[in-house]
């Protein structure tokens, strides 16, 4: 049986929550494009917050909606300010927070209320792999070779037609 996208998010996304749980953080806040787009199949254009809890959530911006809600296996709300993203943060009484290394200065500054830890939660799970994410990369394999085996062999075709 084939486990769905959406259940191989899901996957990566509870294997997170529990390596924050383990170091007591209440969630992580994602900005990085690839990462969001590795947990969410959401591929930001502009930019998006994606915030990994309980309940994850990306925020995104109004001319990316549609897109999001097509592509996105979590919930999505439309970002309007860096305030209401942290009213939002501190409804949800987050107080410890992770982030990633490369947070810009200027947004690592706009959640400086929050005890913030760099995080490499998300590196480290992008070396697991489900087994549907293992079929995958089998299938391309063999895929490639078997591309591979017909260039060599057209190589030859072409040579031997040369000579």
């Amino acid at each position: 049986m084939q486990i769905k996208d959406n259940e191989i998010h899901n996957f990566h996304i509870r294997n997170i929550l529990k390596k924050l749980e383990e170091k007591e953080l209440d969630a992580m806040l994602v900005a990085n494009f690839n990462n969001i787009y590795y947990l969410s199949g959401y591929l930001s254009t502009s930019f998006a917050f994606m915030i990994i809890k309980e309940n994850p959530i990306i925020f995104v911006s109004g001319m990316d909606m549609e897109n999001a809600g097509n592509t996105s296996s979590i919930d999505i709300v439309k970002y309007e300010s860096f305030d209401k993203m942290i009213e939002y943060l501190k409804e949800e009484e987050i107080k410890s927070l992770a982030i990633e290394s490369d947070l810009t200065a200027n947004v690592y500054e706009k959640f400086k209320d929050f005890n913030l830890t760099i995080s490499d939660a998300i590196s480290a799970e992008r070396m697991v792999k489900s087994d549907e994410e293992i079929e995958k990369i089998l299938k391309a394999t063999d895929i490639a070779h078997k591309s591979l085996i017909e260039l060599d062999v057209r190589s030859k075709q072409e040579n031997g037609a040369l000579e």
